[in-house]
């Protein structure tokens, strides 16, 4: 979306700015563009695309919602629903020499809680990182290799096997 200028002319009153009609219709049309594209609202602020889908919403807490207009209780929440089998996330990065390209820090530090969770789509935890004692937990690993294919995980009576 490009916003077009008014014509002011070269010095004032010289007659080769736009005619007042025209330069209040740009200005009009410039203001429609930006109200169908950032909505204020009571406690949140929507950003929507040229058709006026909502891209993405930031609540007066802080919180960001991509694909969502209730953010809930998270800082970053992003919903990825129908059509496009394209990936939720992509974290990319083409320095070299970083320390992380992606770090999670967990300032409480707990054994108790976990610092990253990574679900499935009921809900139950496939992977979790405890971050003061860097212990990792698959609760939900098959006990079994049947049926899996070549590099999966699965737990062998504690034994953490690859197919």
């Amino acid at each position: 979306m490009t916003i077009t200028l008014v014509d002011v002319g070269t010095t004032a009153n010289d007659g080769t700015g736009d005619p007042l009609r025209t330069a209040f219709q740009t200005v009009n049309t410039a203001l429609t563009r930006l109200d169908n594209t950032v909505n204020v609202q009571t406690g949140y602020v929507l950003l929507k695309d040229d058709s006026g889908s909502t891209g993405v919403v930031v609540t007066t807490a802080g919180n960001v919602g991509i694909g969502t207009t209730s953010p809930s209780n998270h800082f970053l929440h992003i919903l990825r629903s129908g059509g496009s089998t394209a990936g939720v996330a992509r974290f990319e990065s083409t320095l070299t020499n970083v320390a992380a390209d992606v770090e999670i820090i967990d300032q409480d530090n707990s054994a108790t809680r976990s610092a990253l969770e990574i679900k499935g789509n009921a809900g139950a935890i496939g992977i979790a990182l405890f971050r003061s004692n860097g212990r990792i937990n698959m609760p939900s690993l098959p006990t079994s290799s049947a049926g899996l294919a070549t590099g999966d995980l699965w737990n062998d009576s504690g034994t953490l096997k690859i197919v």
